[in-house]
C-alpha cells in the first residue's frame, strides 16, 4: 500500500476522467472523483481507481479516450434537457452516475421526486457513495443496479439475476447522512475473483457448482446464492426496477441502475425536520437493539490535506495513464 494526499490522488482520477470525456462538466467530474476515492477511504479498494482503469479499457482503451470521442452531448446550462434515461454506453460508469445525480436532482426539485435510469452503463464503484451525495444535498436518495446473470434464486439450480445491490440515504442532523448499502448475493463479484485469484475457500452456502450443489471452490462456482429468501426476493424487484422498467435486459456484460432522488420540501418537510425526524428513528432503532449502519461517518471528517492508503500498483497506473494522455494533448 501507498500513502498519498486526497488532493493529489483526486486531481489524477480528475485529469484520467477528463481525457476520456473533455466536455463533461466540472462539477459531474467532481462528484465521479469523489465516488472513487471514497472507495479507497472505505477500504473498498477494488470498487476504485481499479474499477474505473477496468472500465476505460472497456470503453476501447487509448484509442477511445482520444480527444472528441466523448458520449456527452455538448450543451450549455440552458439548453440542457433533463432526461429520464442516460445512455451510457460510451460514458466511463462513475461519470454516468454523477451526471444521474444532477439531472435527479434537478427533476427533484421541479416535480418532488426526481428518477434517471442508467442504461448499458459499465462499472458504477459503491453504490452508496452516489446516495450519500444525494443526502449530503439535502435529499432522500435510492440507487439500485443490476448486472449480468450470477446469481440464483433461493434455493435455484443456476444463475438467474446479477448481485443487485442496493442502497439508500438520508440527511441527519450531524450532517453524517444515514447511509445503507447492501448487495442481495451471499459475497459480491469482487470477492469471488479475489477467492478465484488466492485459491482460497469460498465462505459456506455462498456459491453452487454447475449442477446446483454446494460449493467451496472458486473456479466452480457456476452461480453465487443470495444470502436468504429475503435478499432474493429484493434482487428479484432490483432487476425489475433497474431493468425490465429501463428497457434493458442485460447482455454479457453491460448493466442498468436506477437513481431516485426525493425532496422533502416538496412534500411538507423542511431537510431539517427530516433529519430531526430520522435520528428519532434511529435513536429508536438504537434503544431496540438495532446496529444503525454508521460505515461512511469516517468520510464527513475527512478533508482535502488528508492522507490516503491505495494499492501500489493501482496508483502507478493511474499515474502511468494520467502522464500518457497529457502527453497526447
Amino acid at each position: 500500500m501507498a500513502l498519498a494526499s486526497i488532493s493529489t490522488v483526486s486531481a489524477s482520477i480528475g485529469d484520467v476522467i477528463l481525457a476520456r470525456h473533455p466536455r463533461a462538466r466540472i462539477a459531474d467530474v467532481d462528484r465521479a472523483v469523489e465516488v472513487i476515492a471514497s472507495a479507497h477511504l472505505l477500504g473498498l479498494h477494488a470498487f476504485g481507481i481499479d474499477m474505473l482503469l477496468r472500465d476505460i479499457d472497456g470503453l476501447g482503451g487509448t484509442g477511445a479516450m482520444e480527444r472528441g470521442t466523448s458520449g456527452i452531448p455538448e450543451k450549455t446550462d440552458a439548453e440542457a434537457d433533463d432526461p429520464t434515461i442516460i445512455e451510457a454506453a460510451d460514458t466511463i460508469g462513475f461519470l454516468a452516475g454523477a451526471m444521474a445525480i444532477r439531472h435527479a436532482e434537478h427533476n427533484a426539485q421541479a416535480s418532488g421526486i426526481g428518477m434517471i435510469g442508467i442504461r448499458n452503463v459499465g462499472a458504477l464503484g459503491v453504490l452508496g457513495s452516489y446516495v450519500r451525495q444525494l443526502a449530503q444535498d439535502g435529499y432522500l436518495g435510492i440507487m439500485i443496479a443490476n448486472s449480468p446473470a450470477i446469481v440464483a434464486p433461493y434455493n435455484g439450480l443456476r444463475a438467474a439475476i446479477g448481485t443487485n445491490p442496493v442502497a439508500y440515504a438520508a440527511p441527519r442532523e450531524d450532517g453524517r447522512p444515514l447511509v445503507v448499502d447492501f448487495a442481495t448475493s451471499a459475497i459480491s463479484m469482487n470477492e469471488l475473483r479475489e477467492h478465484q485469484r488466492s485459491q482460497t475457500a469460498l465462505p459456506p452456502d455462498s456459491a453452487i457448482d454447475r449442477d446446483g450443489h454446494p460449493t467451496c471452490v472458486a473456479d466452480d462456482a457456476a452461480a453465487l446464492r443470495a444470502k436468504d429468501m429475503t435478499a432474493s426476493l429484493i434482487g428479484l424487484q432490483v432487476e425489475i426496477f433497474s431493468s425490465a422498467l429501463l428497457g434493458w435486459r442485460h447482455g454479457d456484460s453491460g448493466r442498468s441502475a436506477s437513481l431516485l432522488a426525493i425532496d422533502p420540501r416538496r412534500y411538507g418537510s423542511k431537510t431539517e425536520e427530516l433529519s430531526e425526524s430520522i435520528e428519532d428513528i434511529c435513536a429508536s432503532w438504537t434503544k431496540a437493539g438495532g446496529h444503525v449502519p454508521s460505515r461512511y461517518d469516517a468520510l464527513s471528517s475527512i478533508d482535502p490535506t488528508s492522507v490516503i492508503d491505495i494499492p501500489d500498483a493501482s496508483l502507478t497506473a493511474l499515474e502511468r495513464l494520467r502522464i500518457e494522455r497529457k502527453r497526447d494533448e
